[in-house]
């Protein structure tokens, strides 16, 4: 979108120098009336000052790319007749077994390779020369190892992070310690997402803190102070930091399907390492990749491609050893619907793998195929598979993996859910915060990240107790036991129930070890623990006085712009362009948008805006508009409406600190403020959600 120099301008933007090697400039606070106008948010990329390292990828390296966006002709992935070797590439390549050399039968076929050239795109001459060697020693298929696989969250502000933490975990029926039993069973929890490998125990920061957050808020669930029963373990899927760099010690901020299949499949095996010390493991994917980026249809024959194809069999090699896989439902890209900026189809429902919910679990026979007969017989007596003859009386859904999606505290669809894009499983989406230091937290996050990984905590704390369960067998518990919320799934396995649950904790606790449950490893009064509270009246948990403290002295300094309203309807930024949440490997962003806090105060109808201190320095923000998305008054639907543009009239906005903005709200039908985005011609930036606030007759601060 080009800046419109005709929009409606709700103040200015203070004038400042362009920035030089040796200085920066601190602009001062901005804020202005909300409408809706036409500007766009564009950054642009300031001259880098002294020393400065941070990696673009422009138009010319995309010229060369052989596919799509992410592709860049670096990876690819080739089928070898079955029990032959790799076939050697040409020079100037790397190769290796997708698997490892001690990968079972069924994936011993796949090979990866990776070009050694410096940073940059592969010219098409050498690519054909890899097809050619390859071909001629017997490879059956290539294709390439595109980046598009994501972590699915966005973020806000830090001053709210302790309380969205304690609000999160009493939102799960997590807030409690567990109940102690002397025969319970360590699980292991796998977090497949950013932050590097680690088995240990340790969660490690990475350079995206999304793999750090989930894995924390995972353990926060599955091992409160007290009885702990799970054991987090973190494989790095998300190495990216361009289309053509890694970093394997800090991870990236995106990935390929062969990373992450290649994740999953170190997952697997690092728990078999440690069992049966562990009993059972569980596997958290809070990432995917886009439908129109390729999810195949497992069904059909030759319905996947490669590099789909190697998720694929990731996941069955997962199933085949019992594990419980968790995957988000992911959340909606923004953009035109139907069509977004690439030309291509934007197709509705979930991400993938989430997708493939709807699929069976391997049979026995067919994991014998994949991992050679007898390989359970290593396991013990333990239960791999789901049982038929143990099964509840209703039908049960026997996944490869559960698809999880994400509600707020009003228990509706967070605002960026995807269209078609709901699963049964629901849990809490909307700021979650968890970390080693309960001071010093990482950023909250919003998305079906968190509803992944809360739920990857319940199913753990739950297997724990019940080991003699299956995963099958655990899922249909936890399901069960939620809360229904009464609308359908929008997908959902033939034959099993569609109705939308939110599960937490305690509900799946209570009914694994219900009072008189023979099972030696629950309590032996079983279990007992306070429910989680019932729906607020909106999105986000009511505000305590002494929060609402925290914040006005912010507000009160901010300064104020105004401009003309104009009426509701009029396009918004967000519904023309497609977010680089959804494409970081077309252009690596970082991960934390302008806009680090949101807060809609309804006593005086002010949007009160603060771009984040963490937003790098060496950006310049022009024509920014702001998008808030609320729900309609009396349809009770998501309703946008762009609600500030504040144009520079004299110069660009170098940002260097924290600004704040109050944004006075005009006369109008909006209700329920629950997202900001701020969007531009080549950039957009999604902000997930904004936190309610007005003063209730008693004084303290409540939600819209």
């Amino acid at each position: 979108m080009e800046n419109d120099l005709t929009a409606p301008r709700c103040g200015r933007w203070p004038r400042t120098a362009h920035p030089s090697r040796a200085s920066r400039v601190v602009p001062s606070a901005v804020a202005c009336l909300l409408s809706v106008a036409g500007a766009a948010c564009v950054e642009v990329t300031a001259p880098p000052l002294e020393g400065a390292a941070e990696e673009e990828v422009g138009e010319a390296s995309e010229a060369l790319v052989t596919g799509g966006v992410g592709c860049s002709g670096r990876q690819w992935i080739a089928v070898q007749q079955q029990h032959a070797a790799c076939a050697v590439p040409p020079p100037g390549w790397n190769v290796s077994p997708l698997f490892g050399p001690t990968a079972p039968p069924g994936l011993s076929s796949l090979c990866r390779y990776e070009s050694m050239a410096g940073v940059g795109a592969i010219p098409p001459s050498a690519v054909a020369m890899l097809h050619q060697a390859l071909t001629a020693q017997g490879a059956t298929e290539i294709t390439e190892d595109c980046v598009v696989v994501e972590p699915l969250a966005g973020q806000f502000a830090a001053e709210v992070r302790p309380w969205l933490r304690a609000e999160m975990l009493e939102h799960l029926g997590a807030a409690g310690p567990l109940p102690a039993a002397s025969k319970s069973s360590a699980v292991e929890i796998a977090v497949v997402d950013s932050s590097p490998d680690a088995v240990e125990g340790t969660i490690p920061h990475g350079l995206l803190e999304h793999g750090y957050t989930m894995a924390w808020i995972a353990r926060e669930v599955a091992c409160p102070p007290g009885a702990c029963t799970g054991h987090v373990t973190t494989h790095l899927a998300l190495p990216h930091v361009s289309n053509t760099s890694v970093n394997l010690l800090r991870g990236g901020y995106f990935g390929t399907r062969g990373q992450l299949a290649q994740a999953i499949f170190r997952a697997v095996e690092a728990w078999k390492g440690a069992y049966p010390a562990r009993g059972r493991l569980v596997i958290n994917l809070s990432v995917g990749w886009e439908p129109d980026a390729g999810c195949g249809d497992p069904g059909v024959p030759g319905g996947l491609s490669l590099s789909e194809r190697a998720v694929f069999l990731a996941l069955e090699h997962a199933a085949c050893h019992g594990a419980l896989v968790v995957a988000a439902a992911g959340n909606d890209p923004g953009g035109p619907q139907p069509i977004h900026p690439a030309g291509t189809v934007m197709p509705g429902g979930p991400v993938c793998p989430a997708a493939w919910s709807v699929t069976s679990a391997p049979s026995a026979s067919r994991c014998a195929a994949i991992e050679a007969p007898g390989y359970a017989l290593a396991m013990g007596t333990t239960p791999l598979l789901y049982a038929p003859s143990s099964a509840p009386s209703l039908p049960v859904d026997n996944a490869l993996l559960f698809a999880v999606g994400g509600v707020d505290y009003a228990d509706r669809p967070i605002v960026r859910a995807r269209t078609g894009g709901s699963p049964r499983l629901a849990a809490l989406a909307f700021g979650g915060v968890a970390g080693e230091d309960p001071v010093k937290l990482p950023v909250p996050l919003t998305g079906t990240s968190v509803a992944a990984a809360a739920v990857s905590g319940i199913a753990a704390a739950l297997w724990a107790y019940r080991p003699d369960l299956t995963a099958t067998e655990v899922m249909d518990l936890v399901y069960r036991s939620g809360t229904l919320l009464l609308r359908k799934a929008d997908f959902a396995a033939p034959g099993v129930a569609d109705e939308v649950r939110r599960v937490d904790r305690c509900q799946a606790l209570v009914a694994g070890c219900p009072p008189g449950q023979s099972a030696t490893t629950c309590p032996a009064q079983g279990m007992k623990c306070v429910p989680a509270p019932p729906a607020e009246a909106t999105q986000n948990p009511a505000w305590s006085q002494a929060l609402g403290g925290l914040l006005a002295g912010d507000v009160a300094d901010a300064v104020s712009y105004a401009g003309p309203a104009q009426p509701l309807g009029t396009p918004i930024g967000s519904s023309l362009y497609r977010s680089l949440a959804a494409a970081p490997w077309v252009h690596p962003q970082p991960e934390r948008p302008p806009c680090g806090a949101c807060v809609f105060r309804r006593s005086d109808r002010r949007l009160y805006v603060e771009i984040g201190a963490s937003f790098p320095t060496q950006r310049v923000l022009t024509g920014m508009t702001l998008t808030l998305t609320g729900i309609a008054p009396l349809e009770g639907r998501p309703h946008s409406v762009s609600l500030c543009a504040a144009e520079p009239s004299a110069g660009d906005l170098q940002h260097d600190a924290v600004h704040r903005a109050r944004h006075p709200v005009g006369p109008g039908s909006q209700r329920g403020a629950v997202g900001l985005a701020l969007v531009g011609r080549h950039r957009p930036q999604h902000h997930d959600h904004c936190l309610d606030h007005g003063a209730d007759p008693a004084g303290a601060l409540s939600a819209v």
